[in-house]
């Protein structure tokens, strides 16, 4: 296995993440969202892990079927994990709110819920 090739499409392929993640940040401050900071942060960790991937593997390129194979696997799973970050960062994901609010020195405010509880819907009743 090329493992110089595969860590230069891998760099490659974090550095695209990353960028894609400036359209939401553009959309945040169109709406004003309070998510900013985390879209932004995460996407510069992103791709400050990029590009030196990219950088240091640039002349390779020589890929065969095995390659082609990790990298489809473990680029889905590289792309979910990483995509999961800016959640992780702002606080939406709540058990992890805690683990990362050293990320982030802002307050996090919490995330309403949709639906009442069976325990507010029994103090209302009485």
């Amino acid at each position: 296995m090329n493992y110089s090739s595969v860590a230069n499409v891998f760099g490659t392929l974090l550095i695209v993440i990353g960028s894609s993640m400036l359209l939401p940040a553009v959309c945040s401050i169109y709406y004003r969202e309070d998510d900013l900071n985390a879209i932004v942060v995460s996407s510069f960790l992103i791709i400050c892990l990029g590009i030196p991937l990219r950088w240091i593997f640039r002349n390779h390129h020589l890929l065969n079927i095995r390659d082609g194979l990790f990298i489809a696997t473990f680029g889905w799973i590289a792309i979910s994990a990483f995509s999961a970050i800016p959640f992780m960062i702002h606080g939406s994901i709540p058990s992890l709110r805690a683990e990362c609010r050293c990320l982030m020195p802002m307050r996090v405010r919490p995330v309403p819920s949709p639906m009442p509880g069976p325990n507010r819907a029994m103090n209302k009743a009485a």
